[in-house]
């Protein structure tokens, strides 16, 4: 019986990664989902605009500082294998998504929230070396993200009274 890892294909490798950095729980983590996505050579254009890493990695902490859990919803994701390969490991990959973010705060017995809606393209390709020593299993993956480009709003989500308030009536002045 085989003891070696299994990586899982593109699609599947991209939304793991992505909901990875939505649901972190804390900079520890985040840092490690980040560090596991994209590249530290990646080239990054968000609404239209260049940015490095660093500013990409501020941007998604962001929108989930101090917050204490998200819902990611894929619409779709779609795939295209390396030009003139079959590989279904690396690739270009498109997607949308939603990720309703909670936050700490509890307003009319509701948590605050924001939705983040983005379209993302990313270029995916075995970035890092592999090691001399590999741990047990063999479980290794040197995918990352090595080109991003998105397009993204992240908005406040409306938090409404649970019962209707009656509009302030205008009081008389009119004297008898």
């Amino acid at each position: 019986m085989s003891t070696a890892i299994v990586l899982p294909q593109l699609p599947e490798w991209f939304e793991g990664r992505l909901k990875a950095l939505y649901t972190a729980k804390t900079v520890q983590e985040f840092d490690e989902a980040f560090e596991l996505f994209v590249s530290k050579h990646a080239t990054i254009r968000v609404n239209g605009h260049d940015i490095d890493r660093d500013q990409y990695k501020q941007m998604i902490q962001g929108e989930i500082k101090t917050e204490v859990d998200a819902d990611v919803t894929f619409q779709g994701i779609v795939t295209v294998p390396p030009k003139g390969s079959n590989d279904s490991y690396t690739g270009s990959v498109g997607a949308f998504f939603k990720a309703v973010v909670y936050g700490r705060i509890f307003i009319f017995a509701q948590r605050e929230s924001s939705t983040v809606s983005s379209s993302i393209n990313v270029v995916v390709k075995e970035d890092v070396a592999r090691p001399h020593t590999i741990g047990r299993g063999g479980a290794f993956d040197g995918r990352r993200v090595t080109v991003l480009d998105e397009v993204l709003t992240d908005v406040a989500n409306q938090i409404r009274p649970p019962v209707s308030v009656p509009p302030l009536e205008p009081t008389s002045t009119a004297s008898a």
